[in-house]
């Protein structure tokens, strides 16, 4: 399975597609780029490097880019500085080198880390070499065995690229190559720090409770800020889901590369040879592409039952719901005919005690005027 390769190139396809859509970064790039394969030059080499540099790139950059800021005039002034020199010897050379590296930042993070001291960007850009430079001086930190450059037996792999004939999401960078260890508190902490394991993971695998210090110490020794350190894995999540569709893609690469070799073999011409092979690739998309659509017609079915259950079973509900509404409603009209007819009462008994207390005042006053006459008639 080559998805650590694929995905390393599209990494620095997605980086350089940045790069190109500005003029000025362009430029520092395609510098750096063409001093990376210079080891030990001479004379000769710096003078053809430049001069292809000049020729074929940086003349059209000064003629088309005209928003320079600080940072681009200044690289423009260095190298007119340099133009002054008749005939430039290796040292002018070697110092312009270095002038014009120091530009590197305006490119932001490179992808990959280093290899050798090289940026993995200007290397051959293999899996194996992916922040290769950054692992062995976490390895060494931790006391634990460097990996080889180029290892060639699983056992090196700390998680197997494949389990049961099937891709585990695994790949072969550096960050899963190790020499045969034991679990240890050490390993434990790489595990960590380059993004295969968490520490509840680890507690949960091993029953090792690893502190947050351990963790996060040591960075200033250069070792990358925690969301760089986690691209020092390439892992692929749900190889469930992926793992078939890249098995389906190398299943018909490998057979029409077949057919190639047969009809050539047999004499075929090329055009010929295309056009089969065109056909037969056709032939096995249209075939892939009828049992996924067989597949999601499946999905579909199943998800549309789903929710057609969960819709019947929501609408039993309401249903349930709403007759106990009308019950509750029931209930409230009946306690609220039974208030007004209690209000009826109160309002009937509180008429009768007023009346009442009339009468009763009434009655009163003719006792007191009986009372009065009787009175005056004793007087006499």
């Amino acid at each position: 399975m080559k998805y650590g390769q694929f995905k390393v190139d599209q990494i620095i396809t997605d980086f350089e597609h940045t790069v190109h859509a500005d003029g000025f970064t362009n430029i520092v790039y395609t510098f750096l780029t063409l001093n990376a394969p210079l080891t030990n030059p001479k004379l000769d080499d710096y003078k053809h490097m430049f001069d292809t540099f000049q020729q074929q790139h940086y003349h059209e950059f000064l003629f088309h880019y005209k928003q320079r800021n600080k940072r681009c005039q200044a690289f423009i002034q260095t190298m007119k500085d340099f133009d002054q020199h008749k005939k430039p010897k290796k040292k002018e050379y070697q110092a312009l080198v270095k002038t014009l590296s120091t530009y590197k930042d305006v490119l932001g993070t490179l992808p990959g880390g280093h290899l050798n001291g090289v940026p993995f960007i200007f290397t051959q850009r293999l899996v194996e070499h992916w922040f290769f430079d950054q692992v062995v001086a976490l390895r060494k930190r931790l006391s634990l065995q460097p990996p080889g450059l180029v290892p060639r037996s699983s056992e090196s792999l700390i998680y197997p690229v494949e389990e049961d004939n099937k891709w585990s999401g695994h790949t072969r960078c550096p960050a899963n190559r190790l020499v045969s260890t034991k679990m240890s508190f050490s390993f434990a902490v790489y595990l960590i720090r380059v993004g295969y394991e968490t520490q509840d993971t680890v507690k949960e695998k091993w029953s090792l409770d690893i502190p947050d210090r351990a963790v996060k110490e040591n960075w200033q020794l250069g070792i990358p800020h925690t969301e760089e350190q986690h691209n020092w894995v390439l892992f692929q999540e749900d190889t469930e889901e992926v793992h078939p569709i890249l098995s389906e893609i190398q299943s018909v690469q490998q057979t029409v590369s077949a057919t190639v070799v047969r009809r050539l073999h047999c004499g075929q011409n090329p055009q010929e040879i295309n056009e089969a092979c065109r056909e037969q690739i056709v032939d096995a998309y249209d075939f892939s592409i009828q049992q996924r659509q067989k597949n999601n017609k499946r999905k579909y079915d199943q998800f549309k039952e789903t929710q057609e259950r969960a819709l019947h079973t929501t609408i039993e509900e309401n249903k349930e719901l709403k007759a106990q509404l009308q019950s509750v409603t029931g209930i409230l009209r009946g306690i609220e005919k039974e208030n007004a007819d209690l209000q009826d009462q109160l309002y009937t008994t509180i008429d009768a005690s007023r009346r009442t207390g009339q009468e009763y005042n009434r009655l009163r006053a003719d006792y007191n005027q009986l009372y009065y006459v009787l009175e005056q008639s004793r007087v006499r």
